[in-house]
């Protein structure tokens, strides 16, 4: 009876060593880029265009923002760019003729001033050497003389001044202002752009995260969804398997629920993460194996749906 039971687990032993090793069929998912739109100034959000699950191509308009102080700010911009942009173009255009007229009639009467008091104190001159004035009277018009000749050389280089126009720093000080506004203006400009969201790529509107009315913040991701031609497929394999594939291989892989294959390219292949010294987290894997993930690209343009399962056997 022993003898028997020896030679029946014998034959066990011997018919499963005959039968060829099965190989492995490895589970992965198909996955895409993730695209987050959102504002880039806080504001109501006035009109959404779009619908969760439909599809859009790059540049089309998602919703539209109400922002009341880009108005309001544009409108101050375009008084300071007035104001500035006349006084840039009054540097360059000098005095004007009522102003060049009146500083050659001020200039001509300091002058006559100045020619009356020299005379009165050249006549002076003679009186007061023969004793026929007082010298009181006679430093009276010296003063006056004096007056007189400062008076004049003040409106001689008032006339000049008029006549050569606005000094460069004044130019230059003019011109700075009016680029100072131009800048706020262009700012303005893109504030007033940034009312409008579009779509960067053509992608697929999974969570619209907001309603009409609401309010929206800067950063605050209002659009979520996924871009259509980035499709890629994520496998989690053993390192027994991982050190005999490189990236640039060939695969045909099977989608189980349709029964259809699909051409992929391996992209990478990367380690997942590890604890401590357990890097497997299958228990048909040894715990001593490193764990590596196998991204591949779909080489056909397949309907495929976002985390829709692909079957690969190396």
């Amino acid at each position: 009876m022993n003898k028997l039971i020896v030679w029946c687990l014998a034959l066990g032993l011997l018919l499963s060593a005959c039968q060829p090793e099965q190989t492995p069929t490895f589970e992965g998912k198909v996955y895409r880029e993730v695209i987050s739109v959102a504002p880039k100034i806080a504001g109501r959000v006035a009109k959404i265009y779009v619908t969760e699950g439909m599809e859009v191509q790059a540049g089309d308009t998602l919703a539209l923002l109400e922002i009341p102080e880009v108005e309001a700010k544009r409108q101050q911009v375009e008084g300071l760019w007035q104001a500035a942009d006349a006084q840039y173009q009054m540097t360059h255009n000098g005095a004007t003729q009522e102003q060049i007229k009146r500083a050659e009639a001020q200039h001509q009467a300091a002058k006559d001033q100045y020619e009356f008091a020299r005379k009165t104190l050249k006549r002076l001159e003679a009186l007061v050497t023969d004793s026929l004035i007082a010298p009181q009277a006679f430093d009276e018009a010296t003063a006056k003389y004096q007056m007189a000749f400062a008076q004049w050389q003040a409106a001689a280089a008032g006339l000049a001044e008029v006549k050569q126009g606005v000094r460069t720093e004044m130019r230059q000080a003019a011109l700075g202002q009016r680029t100072q506004v131009a800048g706020v203006q262009q700012e303005v400009a893109i504030a007033e752009r940034e009312r409008v969201l579009i779509a960067p790529e053509a992608m697929t509107i999974e969570t619209i995260t907001l309603h009409q009315g609401e309010l929206a913040l800067p950063g605050y991701a209002l659009f979520r969804g996924y871009a259509q031609k980035t499709a890629y497929i994520r496998l989690s394999v053993p390192e027994a398997i991982a050190v005999k594939h490189q990236p640039g291989e060939q695969w045909t892989l099977t989608l189980p629920h349709t029964q259809e294959s699909l051409q992929a390219t391996t992209i990478s292949i990367r380690p997942l993460p590890a604890y401590a010294n357990i890097s497997s987290a299958y228990p048909q894997y040894a715990l001593s194996e490193a764990l590596y993930e196998i991204k591949l690209r779909p080489m056909e343009a397949k309907a495929l749906l976002t985390h829709q399962t692909v079957l690969w056997q190396p």
